[in-house]
Order: C-alpha cells, then sequence, then structure tokens
C-alpha cells in the first residue's frame, strides 16, 4: 500500500520503506510516522527484503525471528543494507540478536516495546548521517 502519490513533493522529507510481518504493527507504525511532516512512508510490506522501495532513504525491518547465528543474520539483512540505513525494530530484544544484527550491517536495533519517539527520532539522525 503506498501512502503517498506526489512523489515530487516528496524530495526534502525522509522517504521509509516499512517491512513488518504484522499487518496491524504496520498500519499503526504508517499512521504515526504520518503525524510528522518531514517523513512519508513510501511503500509496506509483509514479505520479502527485495520489496524494499529503492528510492527509500531509511528501511524499517520487522526482524520476526531471534538471531541465532551471524550468517542468518547477513542472510537476512545483506540484500537491503548496502542501499540505505535499515533500522531493526523487533520483539527480539536480546543481546545476540542486537549485537548478530548490526554486525549484520543494520544502523540501529529498536525494540518494539521502546518508546515510538524513539523511533522518530533514529530515522532523522540516520537520514542526515547517510544524505
Amino acid at each position: 500500500m503506498y501512502l503517498w502519490t506526489d512523489f515530487n513533493a516528496c524530495d526534502t522529507m525522509i522517504r521509509i520503506c516499512l517491512l513488518d510481518f504484522h499487518p496491524t504493527v504496520r498500519a499503526v507504525l504508517c499512521l504515526r510516522l504520518a503525524l510528522e511532516p518531514d517523513l512519508v512512508v513510501l511503500d509496506d510490506a509483509s514479505c520479502g527484503l527485495d520489496s524494499a522501495a529503492p528510492s527509500a532513504d531509511i528501511v524499517i525491518l520487522d526482524l520476526a525471528i531471534p538471531l541465532a547465528d551471524q550468517e542468518t543474520a547477513n542472510t537476512l539483512l545483506a540484500p537491503i543494507t548496502t542501499q540505505c540505513p535499515v533500522i531493526v525494530l523487533s520483539l527480539y530484544d536480546d543481546p545476540t540478536t542486537r549485537s548478530l544484527a548490526l554486525a549484520a550491517g543494520a544502523a540501529r536495533v529498536i525494540s518494539k516495546h521502546a518508546e515510538d519517539d524513539l523511533l522518530v527520532s533514529t530515522i532523522r539522525v540516520l537520514a542526515n548521517q547517510f544524505q
């Protein structure tokens, strides 16, 4: 579902691709991010890292499984971490999952238990760092 159709108007906005396996979480995140005047969700999807919008400035990725080893982390994150910063948003906030995701190229790992302002501020910081 594309939430923004006037792509010319979003040149100065931070463009986000949201990949989350849970439809309700996706919908709520889209609504929350739409409240910010400088953020736009270009695409949201439930599956496949290959569906990450190529014009996105930031990818928010739901990590639906705890990471057990570096090979798994690399396999999951490698396809998109070279395109733009990836924020892993996950229920799994254990130190192993966090460190493996970061080692695989995630720019940040944020727990789904964190306050929503942390995600918004992280998006802005990363977008400014990687312009």
